[in-house]
């Protein structure tokens, strides 16, 4: 080692202080981009309203065919089936039970804010309470299966 450090010394003190390895925020990333895959799924599937008639924004109607062909159950599948996914379940099973519980809840209720929240604004940024709901189904179609996947053993526990 000697000779390494007096031929090498920088090569050395990465390989000995590698940058991004604070387990805040390993354990982080993977949730965070968790929680993005699952926006982009949402605004994907139940677009913002850009005005109050059909065709501009997510109304009732469009809640009922929703649901009544499981669009959420088979967008949260979709998700599942992701390295994304399957990451953010290794990176909830490191944290500490209290900080897991709050990612998993900050999961669930995800949604876009709705015209109401927004101060009726209908520009796109902001969602219908149908839409609402459409999302927030969304996210707990997603949460349900990360519960599912941590009352399961993991690969490396079987």
């Amino acid at each position: 080692m000697p000779y390494l450090t007096r031929q090498f010394p920088l090569l050395v003190l990465l390989f000995v202080l590698p940058s991004g390895m604070n387990p805040q925020t390993t354990t982080k990333k993977p949730i965070s981009e968790l929680k993005d895959l699952i926006t982009n799924a949402q605004t994907e599937n139940v677009p913002g309203a850009k005005g109050k008639w059909e065709g501009m924004c997510f109304t009732d109607d469009n809640y009922a065919e929703f649901q009544r062909k499981h669009r959420a159950k088979q967008i949260a599948d979709g998700i599942v089936n992701t390295h994304t996914f399957r990451e953010a379940v290794r990176a909830l099973r490191g944290m500490q039970d209290p900080e897991r519980v709050k990612a998993l809840d900050q999961i669930q209720t995800m949604r876009q804010q709705t015209v109401a929240e927004c101060g009726g604004r209908w520009d796109g940024t902001c969602q219908t309470e149908a839409g609402a709901k459409a999302q927030t189904d969304i996210a707990a179609e997603v949460r349900s299966a990360l519960d599912k996947n941590l009352a399961s053993p993991s690969k490396t526990e079987r």
